[in-house]
């Protein structure tokens, strides 16, 4: 068998590097410690998402932002301090700008009208955030690919 002299290592090295590059940068953002741990669990095996901070409520989810840069937000609508609509409202003036997903454990129409129009780009039901988190995760991580 004929090697290049570190052909082995520069494909393995390459492949590590494009995927740091694909994983998407994470916060979650609820004021449940429980729903914050079970996202984190979830993402944990995602192989394109890496939760990089957690924050209780919207103030502390906006300057977290603001620190960690995270390519994607996952944010309750509901929380104390600063709800997730007002914090939306502050993230979208941020550089560079995260894809910001609002979710609630209701899915009226109003709330969906309400998220988007504060800026955020996805608004999701709790009932149904597994699988539109997937979708997410493999649009943007696509998206990043580009």
């Amino acid at each position: 068998m004929v090697r290049a002299a570190g052909g082995a290592k520069t494909v393995v090295m390459g492949l590590l590097i494009a995927e740091r590059r694909a994983r998407l940068r994470v916060l979650v953002v609820d004021d449940s410690a429980e729903f914050r741990s079970a996202v984190r669990a979830y993402l944990h095996g995602a192989t394109d998402a890496q939760v990089v901070g957690e924050a209780a409520d919207g103030d502390e989810a906006t300057h977290e932002v603001e620190r960690l840069r995270p390519s994607l937000v996952l944010m309750d609508m509901h929380m104390p301090i600063c709800n997730g609509i007002e914090a939306t409202r502050r993230m979208r003036t941020l550089e560079p700008r995260p894809h910001i997903v609002l979710f609630s454990l209701h899915a009226e129409p109003e709330l969906q009208h309400a998220a988007l129009a504060a800026g955020a780009d996805e608004f999701y039901s709790k009932r149904d955030f597994v699988p539109l988190v997937e979708a997410t995760l493999t649009k943007l991580s696509s998206a990043a690919q580009r």
